[in-house]
């Protein structure tokens, strides 16, 4: 019994091809006749890189629409480089940022509201923004510029939903989120939310650099005692934290 591992050499005797007219015709042939791999190295191939060569021409003496094997294997005797080159497969192009935003906004926003947010835990808001921040960091940034400054600008504002998406914006460095981080920040100084305005220190003392230190000293001291309190402890804090660095 022949091994199909070795058709692909059996397939090049051109006397037996010669003398049938289709694919089981070909493979009865060949059983019948006892063939061996010892007896094919006889006859040499024909050089035709990565094709069976013998098919080629195979139209004109094989019924492609009635062949089981006829399309199957047509398809096999093409050379890999024009395959290469005739296969058809989907491309996936980005989304550009307003069919981006435009997918996740709503669904997004849902989420972040849904959420509860604990210090120092991921949750799935926290993990679809680095997600959606890798496929498309200008657009995730404006969408969550657009859901403060709307939020901000809602008669009933949302100070938890502002709350969160300080929280998130603490997850990253000063540098990473440029310049959307500090400008939601000084956003929010003029939001009259205690909650709002303590989120928005943790934030800075997050960062704990220069800039983030320049932009506290433009804060107006709170009145609120406690928020004055984590104010001055955290300006005291930051001053301490730059010195250092610079010596």
């Amino acid at each position: 019994m022949i091994n199909f591992s070795d058709i692909n050499i059996i397939s090049q005797k051109t006397d037996i091809i010669g003398q049938t007219s289709d694919f089981d015709d070909l493979l009865n042939k060949i059983s019948k006749e006892n063939l061996s791999i010892d007896v094919l190295r006889e006859y040499p191939p024909k050089s035709k890189a990565q094709t069976f060569w013998w098919i080629d021409g195979a139209d004109k003496w094989m019924d492609g629409a009635d062949n089981k094997y006829y399309n199957q294997i047509k398809q096999l005797s093409l050379p890999m480089e024009t395959m290469s080159e005739t296969t058809s497969f989907p491309k996936i192009f980005p989304l550009n940022n307003e069919d981006f935003k435009a997918k996740h906004r709503e669904s997004f926003l849902c989420l972040i509201k849904s959420i509860r947010f604990i210090s120092g835990e991921d949750n799935q808001a926290t993990e679809l923004l680095s997600k959606l921040l890798t496929e498309n960091k200008d657009a995730t940034l404006s969408l969550l510029g657009e859901y403060f400054i709307k939020t901000m600008s809602d008669e009933k504002e949302d100070e938890s939903l502002l709350v969160k998406i300080l929280s998130m914006l603490s997850d990253y460095d000063y540098e990473e989120l440029f310049p959307v981080s500090q400008t939601i920040v000084l956003c929010a100084f003029k939001v009259k939310s205690i909650k709002v305005k303590s989120a928005s220190f943790n934030l800075f003392g997050h960062w704990g650099n220069n800039e983030a230190l320049n932009l506290l000293r433009k804060y107006d001291e709170p009145e609120e005692p406690w928020l004055k309190m984590k104010y001055n402890v955290l300006l005291h804090s930051l001053e301490e934290r730059c010195s250092t660095h610079v010596k």
